[in-house]
């Protein structure tokens, strides 16, 4: 079957890819005559070209990436700190660490206190089967 020029699948019959690098999932469109990716951004439409080699075609489409759940476990981590009364830790902002920061942050949480471990890895735990290689 050929595709129009301008296409736009119904939710139900999107074709979902993964980009290789940055992880961004989208779905498979027309623009302009052109294979495009629509990313799956809420109430934005950022296309990038489809290039084979850049995209990975996902089996089942999840919703989020491993660092979005990482980002999901530090946002509930800043209001588990500002309970706790640990205002400094409260204050941190996701986009304010450094990349390196949040590799770390995703590789190992929080240390201490304890309740702040538990929380992280609860999430971790509870939110992997969303993400890619849950």
């Amino acid at each position: 079957m050929t595709l129009p020029a301008e296409y736009e699948p119904e939710e139900d019959q999107r074709e979902w890819y993964r980009d290789r690098q940055s992880g961004d999932l989208g779905w498979l469109v027309r623009r302009e005559g052109k294979s495009m990716i629509r990313l799956d951004r809420p109430l934005q439409e950022i296309v990038k070209p489809f290039r084979k080699n850049n995209w990975e075609l996902e089996k089942q489409a999840r919703p989020m990436s491993k660092f979005q759940i990482t980002q999901v476990a530090f946002e509930a981590d800043r209001q588990l700190c500002l309970a706790l009364g640990l205002h400094d830790k409260a204050r941190r902002e996701w986009l304010g660490l450094s990349d390196s920061q949040r590799i770390n942050w995703d590789q190992y949480g929080p240390i201490k206190p304890l309740s702040r471990m538990t929380l992280y890895r609860a999430i971790k735990k509870a939110l992997a089967p969303l993400a890619k290689n849950g």
